[in-house]
């Protein structure tokens, strides 16, 4: 029986988004700093913006765990869970930076053209990259079934 073997490769960026969902979603857990005029401007109750919060957190965790665990040798199918976590995160952290996004233009308009771009450009990468780990995910199960390797897939 044939063994696949599948190089990992994360870019700095990734990594550092995945970071900065995890400060944000502790900061504003604790309160360290209150959320942004854009989330206040929701007149959104505490509640949701301890939920948008611990998706923020969670998201970032999720995806940076995954990331971790896709570095070390594990079983195909193991490889394919984890690259799909990381997917469910990128489109956990989208949701919640969509709400950002959506308070800003409420509360600051145009005038916060360039933190919505910034914001909506996150998006954008998130979604990419989420669907082409569903893509590569469809390709090492082909691919393993074809050589035998598919391990429990």
């Amino acid at each position: 029986m044939e063994r696949m073997i599948v190089a990992v490769r994360y870019h700095a960026h990734e990594i550092a988004l995945l970071v900065i969902s995890v400060i944000l979603g502790i900061n504003y857990l604790l309160a360290a700093i209150s959320p942004p005029e854009s989330i206040k401007a929701l007149s959104l109750p505490t509640w949701f913006i301890t939920m948008w919060a611990l998706g923020l957190l969670s998201s970032g965790s999720l995806g940076l765990i995954a990331i971790f665990l896709q570095s070390r040798t594990v079983p195909l199918r193991d490889f394919v869970l984890y690259m799909r976590i990381e997917g469910a995160a990128l489109v956990m952290s989208t949701g919640a930076l969509l709400l950002i996004v959506t308070g800003t233009i409420m509360s600051a308009g145009m005038r916060g053209a360039f933190g919505i771009a910034f914001v909506i450009a996150w998006m954008s990468a998130n979604i990419a990259r989420s669907l082409q780990i569903r893509k590569e995910a469809k390709v090492l199960i082909s691919e393993a079934t074809k050589v035998g390797d598919a391990d429990g897939i």
